[in-house]
């Protein structure tokens, strides 16, 4: 056996083609995702999906199995199926996402099987199976999580999923870390042990994680090191039979670990990790990392639950970073258009540059301004260079329309902060737009000194040996450029490119600013464009996290229900109501991963025909049925036109205002709903009017908006069905909205296109 693992080994590092030694030098060219190994505490093998037949093997398999020998093996032979549908029939039907089933040895030892597929295999780890006295406990803490999240701020969420992770894990500590625009990490919630060191506010460098580290955090969400002293078990053989390629484990659960990484750990005092992926806009922003100074394993049914939060989380963060966004872009459009407009008024370059100065500092949070356009130069505020250092600058990097710098002390005085420089028109023009900062002084707290180990090249050899609180003082730079600055001043570097000559009084007719304006009319479309697709990949990912999530609930309903069988014929009314709340929060869970799925639906087109909403309204009528007699509502529907639309998505929008004044009635009065229509130029106006609680004013602004709850925890629901009525009407070129009178009722009115020739 000790040859065995000699040669695979060596046989995995010859196809590697990696330097005899990993360092932090080198480390980000390891590939980890082949490491030729896995952890002890399982056990993995890979089969032929066709025939099940093991054709890869840990060598640590057969001790984990229980059977004498492994390799070349009907995998059914090995263990017996406890969960449905079976191991076997799970093996040629497993995607390349996780699926799991309970198996048994043997001897009696119940464990969870993990599978996915790679390279034509299907993949299958063995673990110890969770305990399942604490599953509906599990279930229980996560449903009450989850509701806790909602309507949260971020920084709430953030101490809510810390501290809900390290009850569900039982780890000594839990911390939310999130990346900084220059890969950085700061600890942004923590949940601890009391007689350990405060690791929140600390701050750790971008090569505590490779870059190959954060990829694979994109493909598999969680990782898991049991023991970070112990010996990896290798994957034999080597390579896969037939082919000349190792075994790609980026999904394996027990994937052996970077020599590099477990010597972080040790130094740390870290036992055991375990850490979730925080992703947002398809980039991971950072981890849910959990630390353990002893030995511990957790459960797949654990981490799946650790999972499902991240997923939330992150899901909250997208909703918080895409409005960020949208508001960024709408300034952006302000501030061009503003800016155009003023240039074009201004008669001169020099009051160009004076309206641009004028309308740019504050957005640049800038304390001094310069431009040139042509041989103008004019300046604003206390501007520490001469035009002819920028002009410098420009010329010693043609190739490059932007250019940051945070230190100006290679051509000014070394406390003189920054500068942000565009140029105008292409190279090698020297017309340039310029902004300052001031320098500040920063104090930044490392989890230990980054700088420990350096080579005098800078390349740190080893993970440091201390983590303790660290601090950094820095003078003299400015505060750094963010994604928001460059992305401004690369707008209006193409806004005024096409009108430079006529800026410059080169050219200086009516012709220039038709110009200017003609390319910011094209830019605008370019930006329109640019905000439907990321507004398509944001509902495209929350469509595919709310179909991923399936899985995992699927198997924490199924394990309820096992529960529910096992506690049906007890005496134990405790049991009894656990498991009922548990049921409840995994319904609850269904509902918002089928909302999650329908908004994620309306990324993609719709199909615009003619539909005539008496239909429509009748449709929905019939099949609320049942609703609105329990409720003893009296619905009263006028004539309906005709309008464009989808019919489907127009039955879901009347559908929820119905519901929702069925949800929000008076219980002190009967319930009546009016369903009119009002003709307007080119539409029409559908209304849906109740005699409800109404709504407190403070509220309106924001009851179209996700997950928003008039009265959380009175009411059914899970706050996305007046979203989803707004988002559809948005996506019918039109809008919602709702006035309202609190204790007398409401009227929600949706503004739908009428048909045209063109349809």
């Amino acid at each position: 056996m000790d040859h065995d693992r000699s040669r695979t080994a060596q046989s995995v590092r010859d196809y590697l083609v990696l330097p005899d030694r990993v360092d932090l030098n080198n480390c980000d060219r390891e590939a980890i995702h082949i490491p030729g190994s896995i952890q002890p505490h399982g056990a993995l093998v890979a089969v032929t999906r066709e025939d099940g037949i093991v054709r890869m093997t840990s060598a640590n398999a057969a001790e984990v199995l229980g059977v004498p020998a492994v390799m070349g093996r009907p995998l059914r032979e090995l263990v017996v199926d406890v969960s449905p549908p079976g191991l076997a029939s799970s093996v040629r039907t497993t995607g390349a996402v996780r699926q799991l089933q309970t198996v048994m040895t043997q001897d009696g030892r119940q464990l969870d099987a993990v599978l996915h597929r790679t390279q034509g295999m299907t993949v299958v780890e063995f673990e110890p199976a969770a305990d399942e006295l604490s599953l509906g406990r599990l279930l229980a803490q996560v449903s009450e999580a989850g509701a806790a999240l909602d309507g949260r701020s971020l920084e709430d969420a953030w101490q809510i999923a810390a501290t809900t992770v390290r009850r569900l894990t039982g780890f000594d500590r839990t911390m939310i870390y999130l990346f900084n625009e220059d890969g950085h990490g700061t600890v942004v919630a923590e949940d601890r042990r009391l007689d350990l060191d405060a690791f929140l506010g600390l701050q750790y460098p971008a090569s505590d994680i490779p870059k190959q580290a954060r990829v694979l955090y994109l493909r598999n969400w969680t990782r898991h090191i049991v023991d970070s002293a112990a010996e990896p078990s290798p994957v034999l053989p080597a390579l896969i039979p037939g082919t000349d390629e190792p075994l790609n484990m980026a999904l394996a659960q027990l994937r052996a670990v970077s020599p590099i990484h477990l010597e972080y750990l040790r130094n740390m005092g870290v036992v055991t990790s375990l850490s979730m992926s925080l992703v947002s806009d398809k980039q991971l922003v950072g981890l849910v990392a959990c630390h353990h100074y002893t030995r511990r394993h957790v459960s797949f049914a654990v981490r799946s639950a650790c999972e499902l939060l991240a997923r939330l989380l992150s899901e909250q963060l997208a909703r918080a970073t895409g409005l960020t966004r949208e508001e960024e872009e709408r300034e952006r459009r302000a501030v061009q258009l503003g800016v155009l407009r003023h240039v074009a008024e201004a008669g001169s370059p020099e009051r160009a540059l004076e309206a641009i100065a004028a309308q740019t500092l504050d957005v640049f949070d800038a304390s001094a301004f310069m431009g040139k356009l042509g041989d103008t130069v004019r300046t604003h505020g206390p501007v520490p260079v001469d035009a002819s250092e920028i002009v410098r600058m420009l010329e010693d990097q043609p190739d490059e329309d932007l250019i940051e710098v945070q230190h100006l002390s290679g051509l000014a005085d070394p406390e003189s902060g920054g500068v942000l420089v565009v140029r105008v028109g292409h190279a090698p023009a020297t017309s340039f737009l310029a902004w300052f900062r001031p320098p500040v002084t920063m104090t930044t707290t490392w989890g230990g000194d980054p700088t420990e180990g350096l080579e005098a090249n800078g390349d740190r050899l080893t993970p440091r040996g201390s983590f303790s609180a660290w601090s950094e003082t820095v003078r003299g730079r400015c505060e750094a450029w963010r994604e928001r600055d460059r992305r401004m001043a690369t707008t209006l570097q193409r806004a005024l490119a096409t009108g430079e000559a006529g800026l410059r009084g080169e050219d200086q007719d009516v012709s220039t600013v038709i110009d200017a304006l003609t390319t910011y009319a094209r830019d605008l479309e370019r930006a329109n464009a640019e905000l439907r697709a990321a507004a398509a990949d944001r509902e495209e990912m929350i469509s595919a996290v709310a179909h991923d999530l399936r899985g995992p609930l699927r198997t924490m309903s199924g394990f309820v229900g096992v529960l529910g069988e096992r506690f049906a014929d007890t005496d134990d009314p405790m049991a009894a109501r656990l498991v009922e709340r548990v049921t409840g929060g995994a319904d609850h869970m269904a509902q918002l991963l089928n909302g999650l799925q329908r908004w994620g639906r309306l990324g993609s087109g719709i199909s615009m025909v003619t539909v005539d909403l008496t239909d429509a309204v009748d449709t929905v009528l019939q099949s609320l049925g049942a609703s609105l007699e329990t409720s003893g509502a009296t619905v009263r529907a006028g004539p309906m036109p005709v309008v464009n639309g989808d019919p489907a998505l127009l039955r879901e929008l009347i559908q929820n205002l119905v519901e929702n004044a069925v949800k929000y009635r008076d219980p002190e009065r009967p319930l009546e709903i009016g369903i009119t229509s009002e003709a307007s130029r080119g539409s029409t106006v559908l209304s849906v009017t109740d005699n409800g609680v109404g709504i407190d004013p403070a509220d309106v602004e924001d009851i179209f908006r996700m997950f928003r709850q008039l009265r959380p925890g009175q009411s059914e629901g899970i706050g996305l069905g007046l979203a989803l009525v707004s988002r559809i009407a948005e996506r019918h070129q039109g809008h919602a909205w709702v006035d309202s009178t609190l204790g007398v009722g409401s009227t929600f009115s949706v503004k739908l296109p009428l048909p045209t020739k063109e349809y």
